[in-house]
């Protein structure tokens, strides 16, 4: 078999294995190295040196990466959306669903109930109205809510 025909076969073989690698993981990683290795092909379908394909798959590798990635990625990969524990939910005011014990209570928050941590140091009953200031991992981290904190009795 000659070196141009084995070539042919490399070169197939980039490509499909880098449009299946993109495939898969959809990162827009090996997507670049499809079009530079039918470059290669191309080279080797016309008995262009090993050394001249190699040295045009790494040129328009580099080119395709440089140029086409980030205007792909700004139009394919889009941002992803907010799931679960997110700091959209940070400030958001929800009334507590239980009793406050050993500074945990529940709150329901999109129709999903999750553990509340009481960061403000307050007891708090269930019913109060709490903000919430942040997560540690699958808990909200809460405190009473401004409006709601007893305001201090001044002496007569």
């Amino acid at each position: 078999m000659e070196l141009s025909t084995i070539m042919i076969i490399v070169w197939a073989c980039v490509i499909a294995l880098s449009l299946l690698i993109e495939f898969l993981t959809y990162d827009l990683i090996t997507l670049w190295f499809a079009p530079a290795a039918l470059v290669g092909l191309i080279l080797a379908a016309a008995s262009v040196g090993l050394w001249w394909q190699i040295i045009a798959f790494i040129i328009f590798s580099g080119v395709f990466i440089a140029t086409l990635r980030p205007v792909l990625k700004k139009f394919l990969i889009k941002e992803t959306i907010p799931t679960n524990i997110t700091d959209s939910n940070i400030g958001r005011r929800v009334r507590l669903t239980s009793p406050m014990r050993d500074g945990y209570s529940t709150i329901e928050l999109n129709g999903v109930t999750w553990t509340a941590k009481i960061t403000s140091g307050d007891d708090l009953a269930e019913g109060d109205i709490v903000e919430i200031t942040g997560n540690d991992s699958n808990k909200m981290l809460v405190k009473l809510a401004e409006a709601e904190k007893p305001k201090a009795v001044k002496p007569d």
